[in-house]
């Protein structure tokens, strides 16, 4: 497990980068994968919480404020992504739209992008689905789980990753926990790494671009 206090100078830099590019450059944020994609592009897959479903983009949580879907997007977007997400429909089965997404990644894949130009980044019940599209694709695509590892995951899914997979978590979290215990049940996952987010957030961290969005982007790059 890594300190993320270790990796603050370097996430600040390319944060920055990020916001500076902002109002410069075009949205890329489709619902669906392309059935011909650029094959010099870089595809994301962004999987949002469940109060999403129940919500509606304009989602607003009593305790941990409003979750700027439109704005984490757009930051994903402006750090070189093709960015591929959708707002799910309310009470989404996480086995059948994992399948979805599985056969978006197959289908770029199969038009000649590598496998290496693919994430998926899950938050909270979107980090479910990423878990089970993980489990369901070997080729080495890279995956952010962001907040939804616990005890009740881990018994209900039947889940062994595969790629190269990066956790972050927040230590006040109760919902998620370290992945640890998934990576050691996986014995064909890849690279791998965790992080620890000590902002007092709890599971609202996700709710907006924060101290995460720096390492996802490395990650999804091939970086860390």
């Amino acid at each position: 497990m890594t300190c993320l206090r270790c990796l603050l100078p370097g996430v600040a830099l390319l944060l920055g980068s990020f916001l500076e590019a902002w109002a410069q450059s075009p949205l890329r944020v489709e619902p669906r994968a392309p059935e011909r994609p650029d094959l010099a592009a870089r595809y994301l897959f962004y999987l949002h919480g469940q109060i999403l479903e129940d919500q509606g983009s304009e989602a607003m949580h009593p305790e941990f404020g409003r979750y700027e879907y439109d704005v984490i997007v757009r930051s994903l977007a402006d750090s070189g992504f093709s960015v591929i997400s959708e707002l799910r429909a309310p009470n989404t089965d996480p086995e059948r739209y994992a399948d979805s997404v599985t056969a978006q990644v197959r289908r770029l894949i199969d038009a000649g992008l590598p496998a290496h130009s693919i994430a998926v980044v899950g938050a909270s019940k979107g980090a479910v689905i990423a878990m089970l599209a993980s489990t369901r694709l070997s080729a080495p695509i890279r995956y952010v789980l962001l907040a939804n590892c616990n005890d009740w995951v881990l018994q209900r899914f039947p889940l062994q990753l595969h790629g190269e997979v990066l956790s972050i978590f927040e230590t006040t979290d109760s919902i998620g926990r370290s992945c640890q215990s998934l990576f050691d049940r996986s014995p064909s996952l890849g690279r791998r790494q965790e992080l620890s987010l000590n902002t007092g957030l709890r599971h609202g961290f996700i709710f907006r671009p924060g101290p995460w969005l720096g390492p996802t982007v490395a990650w999804a790059r091939g970086g860390f």
